[in-house]
């Protein structure tokens, strides 16, 4: 269970308690100065007076002993008046109105008094007293108590028995505040006493933030106009504060402090779970500076890390974020005294860590500089190859490759300069040190007045292989120096709706370790420290074409109109070289997106759709490759094939002409669709289509079905053919089912299978239970992962529209039925 960024909550449900004051800060805003120099404020809009219901309106004005006059409104009665574009109005049994003294100089002037309204408008009011069912309304929100008293000269006032109810839009939830007494203190310093803050309408609600006394100062209506606004804007202290379930206290502190950012509470989050890797765990995150009894400066924002696993043993960490005007960063680290064993995956259970003591540590950072100059510098440290996949699979699979280098750059219209060095820190990892790199990129330079465009790319680097203590293969440890420069010119053309870009371009590379010593085929021949290959090519693409067919009609499909969109493409790219080792495969692309669009919806709510689109890409590629390396894309605004694989740990071996990023190395068909058949119902898929070995490589179909009001579906294959991993696993056939489905108003049902029929076998299903109460929903979630062999039982639970206070099972924190 998770008890996540209560700071946000507090300071959202802090703020919606200052609006609870709306009258007198809308008062205030439009109190103006009196022209003849008195320092008593005017009320310089017009205020409307009227009974509420049918009897008539009953006042009387007299002088009281401080020769000032008094107005008294009997029977129910309603005031109201325009505030910057909007109405304000107050309804209340009793109403009194206190004037300055002077607005009626004798007694016989009340005869001139043409009516109530005439009388209201023409004096300096002081401040309003209000009883019996006091109500004001003003848009969406509206507040309820049983006194309320706003005194305008001294800027104070006072509610009894006060309750607010807003709408928060954003969230699509009803927000309710309660307090026995609410003070406007002094500009800009309010307080409360005995305040429930929930979404429910209920006296006693399911979930509320309470508290025992809040004293607040809040400053940010002039500070964003002024635009000074910060976390200091609003600041709350808060004393006897609890999150309750019904009367039930879960959560207690004695006494907090809050801002715009977050609560001074030490406690971040926590979270509470079962399952067959960790066994049971409690994992708490803590602030860092206030449990060190440390001020967090403005910019920064540290965390404690304190868990426990049982079958993997106590660890503990730190986050900590900094920004910056000229520069930002994060530092982490986490170590654990680990007992256990590693899952994974299918084939890789089990595994014994090289060392009980694990853990990682890193550091990113970035410094602006003068002219443009930013510095760029990661320092990474990981205990052993397995840490990062096991403990931080999300960063392991999609975030950068974890190195420790510093980078230099410096950008500045169309060119670019940067140094970097990079180091091995971690020995288990193989390495291509750079010791330095030198790059430098001019891109888009027009000459002879744009009738050409020139591009350059350079790069001079030292290099270093380092292999990993346990590597199969070790080559040479020598340092070498690699360089290349590719230079191309292009003369963009047009022919009326089409335009023809030809351009040539040349590279020319240097290594003097190993050389270059591979063919096309990736098979070894003499090699050769000096290369260079020359490129001659045209691209094409033409303005798209379209045509609109304003018969076509359809109920079955959503149809009304049809626009037919094509935008084709080609690129053609031929190479000659001075030796087999620079040899690259031609290549000829073409390539042709469709859209055929419709409208949908009625009236102001009408939208133009993609109802169908479909994108082919046919690539033929000279001198194909006998192995299959993977799905790959023509990259369109950089064709060529690099020298250097920057985007690797090591350089060679490997073929970089047979790697599937830079390009096809064999000729195939593409083809992307996606069919949204209706508004409900939607089909996906694309096709990689391997035409020298004349079968599919690559098919990913999908459909997506909405069965309004109670059913979800999603149902789809993902295929892969002969993908090796090493470990035994060849290809992949996965069958993904998944429903959501809404028993009665109260529980819903939300199941998800993974099958690989390849292996015969489960790869992961969860079910999950969801019971929803007013303003509240709940949540069970079963899973088994096949995959690394775990079993995990979860508890969730969650206040409608205020994901932050999410207990578990976040993903379905936005999910309503």
């Amino acid at each position: 269970m998770r008890v996540g960024q209560l700071g946000i909550v507090f300071a959202i449900w802090g703020t919606i308690v200052l609006s609870v004051l709306v009258l007198p800060a809308h008062a205030q805003a439009v109190a103006e100065p009196d022209p003849a120099g008195s320092k008593d404020p005017i009320m310089s809009f017009p205020i409307d007076c009227d009974a509420v219901d049918a009897e008539s309106l009953k006042w009387e004005i007299t002088r009281i002993p401080d020769e000032r006059h008094c107005l008294t409104l009997m029977n129910r009665v309603s005031l109201s008046w325009q505030v910057e574009g909007y109405e304000l109005a107050l309804q209340a049994d009793n109403v009194v109105v206190l004037f300055s003294e002077g607005v009626l100089s004798n007694r016989e002037g009340l005869d001139q008094i043409g009516s109530l309204d005439d009388f209201l408008n023409s004096g300096i009011i002081d401040g309003i007293f209000l009883s019996g069912d006091v109500v004001l309304a003003e848009g969406l929100r509206s507040i309820r108590c049983d006194e309320m008293y706003y005194d305008l000269k001294d800027s104070q006032a006072l509610a009894v028995n006060a309750t607010l109810k807003t709408y928060d839009t954003a969230r699509g939830i009803p927000i309710y505040v309660r307090a026995a007494k609410l003070r406007m203190v002094a500009q800009n310093v309010f307080s409360a006493d005995d305040v429930t803050v929930t979404t429910s309408e209920f006296h006693v609600p399911q979930f509320s933030l309470n508290a025992g006394r809040v004293t607040f100062t809040d400053s940010t209506a002039v500070d964003e106009a002024t635009g000074s606004m910060s976390d200091r804007s609003f600041d709350a202290q808060l004393q006897d504060v609890g999150i309750n379930y019904y009367d039930k206290t879960l959560l207690h502190w004695p006494g907090m402090r809050s801002n715009l950012h977050q609560p001074d509470l030490p406690l971040k989050s926590a979270r509470i779970g079962n399952s067959s890797t960790w066994g049971a765990s409690v994992e708490t995150r803590w602030h860092l500076a206030r449990v060190l009894g440390l001020r967090e400066s403005e910019g920064t924002d540290g965390t404690l890390l304190l868990d426990y696993f049982d079958k993997r043993g106590p660890g503990g960490g730190f986050e900590f974020d900094y920004v910056k005007d000229d520069f930002f960063g994060n530092i982490e680290g986490y170590a654990i005294n680990d007992h256990g064993e590693d899952r994974l995956g299918r084939s890789r259970r089990g595994l014994e860590p090289p060392r009980s003591e694990r853990g990682r540590f890193r550091w990113q950072h970035r410094q602006f500089m003068a002219h443009e100059w930013q510095v760029t510098s990661e320092l990474s440290y990981l205990s052993d190859e397995n840490y990062l996949e096991q403990y931080n699979p999300t960063e392991f699979y999609q975030e950068k490759e974890q190195e420790t280098l510093v980078h230099v750059q410096r950008i500045e219209d169309n060119w670019g300069l940067a140094f970097m060095g990079k180091g091995q820190i971690n020995h288990f990892a193989d390495t291509l040190e750079e010791m330095p790199t030198a790059e430098f990129h001019w891109t888009g330079q027009s000459l002879f007045d744009d009738v050409f465009t020139f591009y350059s790319d350079s790069q001079i680097s030292r290099y270093q292989h380092k292999f990993g203590d346990d590597a199969m293969a070790v080559g040479p440890r020598d340092d070498f120096t690699f360089s290349y420069t590719r230079n191309e010119l292009d003369l963009p053309l047009r022919f009326g709706k089409s335009k023809v870009v030809p351009f040539s371009a040349i590279t020319l590379g240097f290594e003097d370790g190993a050389g270059f010593y591979t063919n096309l085929d990736d098979n070894a021949v003499a090699p050769d420290s000096s290369v260079w290959f020359g490129e001659m090519g045209v691209r094409w693409s033409a303005n798209p074409l379209w045509q609109v067919y304003p018969d076509v009609r359809s109920r079955l499909w959503d149809l009304q109109e049809i626009r037919h969109v094509i935008e084709p493409r080609i690129s053609a790219i031929g190479y000659f070289e001075g030796d087999v080792v620079a040899k690259h495969r031609d290549v000829l692309s073409l390539g042709v997106a469709q859209r055929w669009q419709t409208k949908r919806g009625r009236g102001k709510k009408r939208r133009v759709v993609d109802w169908l689109r479909v994108d082919v890409d046919f690539n033929w590629v000279r001198n194909a490759s006998s192995t299959w390396n993977g799905p790959s894309e023509l990259i369109w605004n950089k064709s060529f094939v690099p020298l250097s694989d920057r985007f690797s740990g090591t350089m060679l071996p490997s073929d970089r002409r047979n790697g599937s990023f830079y390009g096809p190395s064999r000729s195939y068909i593409g083809t992307d669709f996606v069919w949204r058949t209706t508004d409900s119902t939607a089909i996906l898929s694309d096709v990689y289509y391997d035409t020298h070995g004349g079968v599919v490589r690559q098919c990913n179909v999908g459909v997506s079905h909405l069965r309004w009001p109670d059913l979800s579906l999603y149902v789809g294959s993902r295929y892969l053919r002969e993908v090796q991993n090493g470990l035994g696993e060849r290809g992949s056939n996965a069958f993904t089912f998944a429903a959501a489905y809404k028993l009665d108003p109260r529980y819903a049902l939300i199941f998800s299978q993974q099958y690989d029929l390849d292996y015969g076998a489960s790869i992961r299903s969860d079910v999950t239970l969801l019971r929803k109460y007013h303003r509240l929903n709940y949540g069970f979630t079963f899973s088994v992962d096949e995959t690394i062999g775990d079993t995990s039982i979860s508890f969730g639970l969650w206040p409608e529209g205020i994901g932050e206070l999410a207990l578990g099972l976040g993903r379905y924190v936005g999910l309503g039925f």
